[in-house]
């Protein structure tokens, strides 16, 4: 997080999009999956194993759903649609997304919520165009209090508005009544297809910058413009960098990426870590509403001197006394939060990370656990914020949603983990820090929280208090 806040392209982009008269936002599927919704790509599969498993058995159906992916995405959602009647494909792709959730129940993740405060902030000159099916970002522009939010399928421009690209499958049909459903190759590339859409998009291209977030950029309703545009304004992409990478090859295929957009006039950034992103947004919106705003990487150093820092002192005596009072505070939390959610008969623990900074370095460590009090500041273990890792917590704050996961593999007494990111407003809404709720029992409640959570049942309850408690310890070092 710090890296990338640092970076001179990176406060560059946030300081030309905080300043852009204009502004449209493109959000992808990438802003969806943060609270379990499929890419694109899955999307596509989930319809082709319903297809198949409605005609063919084993080893049958392996066949004809390896011969339905085999040619790429596109070509897959053709021959599914092929074999689909049209009255139905709606249908199908609505279970395929939603499964058994209701569609107007869900709550948006951090990068959706990021942009719907971007917009609250300049509702007149802050577009948003997605090319999800979901109204994830109705939603959330609703709770940020955009008034009169409405999702929109044709190149209708309202104040409020959400333009959706590929149409709508939610909670509420588009407000201007048209809602073709682009899915197969036939939608993208017939001649009487898109027209509307790349109008919409040359359009954003035109009036000023636009920014990328949530995407692949792979959608041929958004290539097809950008390389045919003649627009002057500069563009931004922000990608998250692959963990699969081995070091030596990251600034390499960075490059290449970068080189190919900089053809089309975009600026491919490339986040540490997925929260990064929603954190990006954030700060786009904090800059443009306050001009001049401290740049955020200063403010996370002022955090860490005033807020975390006076958590690890360097005497072991004084060390020793933080650790005791903190621990303390932890298990009177632990037990408030076994009472309220019906996890008494457990045993449990709550532990706390927090982000921390020594010069240019970044990491975290677990500042305190309910169950014990350390003695020594060199029991703080510094560990790196980045994907993978083993650690619960530290994956909360790399994706800036919630971690639920069994630990039965492991050789620690705990079994099943909740982790739930602190996450601070005056600080672009970047996950701090991380509350992680253990249990021993490997059939804990906790293995039964839904990581989308519903906007009314108890998983978001708990998420919420287990945030608020942690911001609670934080704040008052």
């Amino acid at each position: 997080m710090l890296r990338f806040f640092s970076d001179s392209a990176t406060t560059k982009a946030i300081g030309q999009l905080a300043r852009a008269s204009h502004l449209s936002v493109f959000v992808g599927a990438g802003a969806s999956k943060e609270v379990g919704f499929p890419t694109w790509s899955e999307l596509v599969k989930r319809l082709g194993k319903g297809v198949v498993g409605k005609a063919h058995g084993k080893p049958e159906g392996d066949a004809v759903q390896a011969f339905i992916e085999n040619s790429g995405t596109l070509a897959a959602a053709e021959r599914i649609a092929a074999t689909v009647k049209s009255a139905d494909l709606r249908a199908q792709i609505y279970e395929a997304l939603y499964q058994s959730d209701d569609p107007g129940s869900l709550r948006p993740g951090p990068l959706v919520e990021a942009v719907a405060r971007l917009k609250y902030v300049d509702v007149e000159n802050v577009r948003i165009i997605t090319t999800n099916y979901d109204q994830l970002l109705i939603q959330a522009l609703r709770d940020v209090g955009v008034a009169g939010t409405k999702s929109y399928c044709t190149d209708t421009v309202q104040t409020a508005s959400v333009t959706h690209l590929h149409g709508v499958i939610g909670f509420a049909k588009p407000a201007d009544g048209d809602n073709e459903i682009v899915l197969s190759e036939r939608d993208f590339l017939a001649p009487t297809s898109g027209g509307w859409r790349k109008d919409v998009v040359t359009k954003a291209l035109n009036s000023g910058p636009c920014l990328f977030v949530g995407v692949s950029l792979t959608d041929l309703n958004l290539l097809s413009p950008l390389y045919n545009s003649n627009s002057k304004h500069r563009h931004v992409v922000v990608y998250t960098r692959d963990p699969s990478l081995p070091d030596g090859a990251v600034k390499a295929v960075e490059d290449i990426e970068r080189k190919r957009w900089k053809r089309l006039k975009v600026d491919c950034l490339f986040a540490d870590n997925y929260a990064d992103s929603s954190v990006f947004v954030n700060e786009v919106a904090r800059q443009r509403a306050h001009p001049g705003a401290e740049p955020l990487a200063q403010r996370l150093h002022e955090w860490n001197q005033d807020v975390v820092l006076p958590y690890v002192p360097a005497a072991i005596a004084e060390y020793a006394k933080v650790q005791q009072d903190l621990s303390a505070k932890l298990d009177d939390l632990l037990r408030a939060l076994q009472s309220a959610h019906g996890m008494d008969s457990e045993v449990m623990q709550l532990g706390l990370f927090g982000f921390g900074i020594d010069g240019s370095e970044e990491f975290a460590h677990v500042l305190a656990t309910s169950d014990r009090a350390m003695k020594d500041p060199r029991s703080s273990e510094r560990l790196a914020v980045r994907l993978p890792t083993q650690w619960t917590g530290i994956k909360s704050m790399c994706s800036a949603v919630p971690v639920s996961e069994p630990k039965e593999n492991y050789a620690s007494r705990w079994k099943h983990m909740l982790s739930v990111p602190v996450r601070l407003p005056e600080l672009a809404w970047a996950p701090v820090g991380a509350i992680v709720l253990s249990s021993t029992d490997p059939r804990s409640k906790l293995s039964q929280v839904r990581l989308s959570g519903l906007l009314t049942d108890s998983p978001a309850k708990l998420y919420g208090a287990l945030e608020d408690a942690g911001l609670n310890v934080l704040r008052s070092a």
